[in-house]
């Protein structure tokens, strides 16, 4: 009968218990609040920021043309044209042309450097002098979806 004694004894007043048992309503708005503008503007900034995905090459100017020097590995990646951004040889740092990549060559080259394929670049209405053997770095874009685009993989 003793142990049945002990279990009714109460260690805290009756508004002891009544403040801790209460959740303050104040502090569950404004967390809920606070919650639902971090997951509104994190909705906002991946359907609004691009997040572009490049490849990185090296390439000269033969014929008119520019051949690029692609690592083979992103091969699969030029099904379709590409826009590639390109600074050649004697230019500016910041300076970069958009032209489109017409096409690829499959064939495979081995280099010190890795395996590479050779894409195609038209360089029409060019507004500055290229000459044969001119150097180019090349930059071409494969993606330019939003974050959320990527998440979704439309």
């Amino acid at each position: 009968m003793e142990d049945k004694d002990y279990d009714k004894i109460e260690l805290r007043s009756d508004k002891v218990r009544r403040i801790i048992g209460r959740v303050p309503p104040r502090l569950v708005r404004t967390g809920t609040a606070v919650i639902a503008v971090a997951m509104t503007a994190l909705l906002f900034a991946a359907a609004t920021v691009h997040f572009p995905i490049t490849v990185e090459a090296h390439g000269g100017v033969v014929d008119g043309g520019l051949k690029v020097e692609v690592p083979y590995r992103f091969l699969y990646l030029f099904d379709r044209p590409r826009v590639a951004w390109v600074r050649f040889e004697g230019e500016a740092e910041g300076t970069r042309h958009a032209y489109t990549v017409d096409g690829c060559c499959p064939e495979l080259h081995a280099t010190p450097n890795g395996n590479t394929f050779t894409a195609h670049v038209s360089l029409p209405n060019v507004t500055h002098r290229v000459y044969d053997g001119q150097k180019a770095e090349v930059r071409i874009v494969v993606s330019d979806k939003t974050i959320w685009q990527q998440i979704i993989r439309r």
